[in-house]
């Protein structure tokens, strides 16, 4: 399962992850964030071999490219109003859009619009809330549980040591984005927890 550890600012929690086992750090680039770090800071975070993830709010895909460079991403993460030309630009196979299942009222529409991505994206997110992200709550595991795209979807929006098995054993994601639920401030990550739930869910691909 790929797991990927979302708002790293300190090298110290880069780094941590990096050895923990993780997949994929993620930096915040978005400034109204608690987690916010400038691409030339995130640039000099080291990160081992793992995947290296930016996370975007409604930034243009100039402004998106800039920071892809300087920050040496791997991935990139859409949360705004981006288009669908945005990302085929910035290259799809690189790109994980982010959904919120509130948004849609039945099942059927939230499926009707990930089908409009899966030839613009690599990876599909499922959030929790109506927009950005961070939050510290949680998907209704049960709405998205029959949810199957084409494309992987990773699942994120409040999780952490404590419910991780749960949200597994519903929705069967293909990976999952931890931030809030693995800190002990904004920004800061706790290594307890991460080594936890990586454990957990490490585990949990061995039941499979």
């Amino acid at each position: 399962m790929f797991v990927k550890i979302c708002g790293i600012t300190r090298p110290e929690d880069s780094e941590f992850v990096a050895e923990a086992g993780a997949d994929c750090c993620g930096f915040v680039f978005h400034p109204r964030s608690p987690r916010y770090i400038p691409p030339d800071r995130a640039r000099s975070l080291p990160t081992g071999r793992i995947l290296r993830a930016g996370v975007f709010v409604n930034q243009g895909y100039a402004e998106i490219a800039r920071a892809a460079d300087v920050a040496r991403l791997d991935v990139i993460q859409l949360h705004g109003a981006q288009s669908r030309e945005c990302a085929e630009k910035l290259g799809p196979d690189r790109v994980v859009r982010v959904f919120w299942p509130d948004n849609y009222g039945a099942q059927t529409e939230l499926s009707r619009a990930l089908e409009e991505w899966e030839d613009f994206c690599g990876m599909i997110l499922l959030d929790a809330g109506q927009s950005l992200g961070g939050s510290g709550n949680s998907v209704d595991w049960r709405k998205i549980a029959d949810i199957r795209p084409r494309k992987p979807v990773i699942l994120a929006g409040g999780l952490n040591p404590e419910n991780i098995i749960k949200a597994i054993e519903i929705c069967s994601p293909d990976g999952t984005d931890l931030n809030s639920g693995v800190e002990s401030s904004p920004g800061v990550k706790d290594h307890d927890k991460i080594s936890a739930a990586l454990k957990i869910i490490r585990e949990s691909e061995n039941k499979i």
